[in-house]
């Protein structure tokens, strides 16, 4: 049963609720198989340079470290998200949560500027 407030003095505080938590535990359980299948296409991925003159295209430079930038972003925003959690700053970890969005958008960048710039081509 709850205590009834007495006139004149303050009420007690209603715990807060604590979204970010809910939010951590399922990019935590989204991650773990990303990690995993990310690691295996970072590795694949160094198979785009063959074509010749590749390895001098900055576009797909720019799509491979995307690539095998999202394992290690999925970790790190993951295990920092968690430590901010834990020092009760909930802004901190939200933000840190979305840190393997980077890789994406800058993966999505490189795409564009491959398709774009170079007609699709992966080398010069």
């Amino acid at each position: 049963m709850q205590a009834q407030p007495v006139a004149g003095e303050p009420a007690p505080p209603v715990p807060k609720k604590r979204p970010v938590r809910t939010w951590l535990i399922i990019e935590t359980i989204v991650s773990i198989p990303a990690i995993a299948a990310g690691a295996f296409v970072a590795a694949m991925s160094v198979m785009m340079f063959d074509a010749p003159g590749s390895n001098e295209n900055p576009a797909l430079i720019l799509l491979f470290c995307s690539i095998a930038g999202l394992p290690v972003s999925l970790f790190a925003g993951v295990v920092l998200a968690w430590i901010a959690l834990a020092m009760k700053r909930d802004r901190a970890a939200l933000w840190l949560s979305l840190l393997p969005l980077l890789p994406l958008l800058t993966g999505l960048i490189a795409v564009l500027w491959l398709q774009f710039g170079y007609g699709g081509n992966f080398g010069t």
